[in-house]
């Protein structure tokens, strides 16, 4: 992993936590804050288990295994992010979602 996506991943993981927190302080639901919620997990998640790729699936030693699993990660990815436009679009969001669920 490069220095540079080392703090990109941190920055991401670190925006997190205001991304989570602020819309239940604030008490309103803004499906901007909402869409940058989204887009700040699906980077999270790819880098997490990308990192976690890099590191238990050597090149050298297993090289189909690693390749398997880096675009088995990327089609996930893009399901993901088009799962959670979708969620965003059509249906409550997932802030709302997560609100709710609190509440259950």
């Amino acid at each position: 992993m490069t220095e540079s996506w080392l703090t990109t991943s941190r920055i991401v993981g670190a925006s997190l936590v205001p991304l989570t927190v602020a819309p239940f302080a604030a008490g309103s639901l803004n499906p901007v804050m909402d869409s940058i919620l989204c887009a700040a997990l699906v980077i999270h998640s790819y880098t997490g288990f990308q990192a976690c790729i890099i590191d238990y699936f050597p090149a050298k030693r297993v090289p189909f295994l690693r390749t398997a699993s880096m675009w088995l990660l990327r089609i996930a990815t893009v399901t993901l992010g088009i799962a959670l436009y979708s969620f965003e679009t059509n249906d409550v969001g997932i802030t709302e979602a997560a609100k709710r669920l609190w509440h259950a």
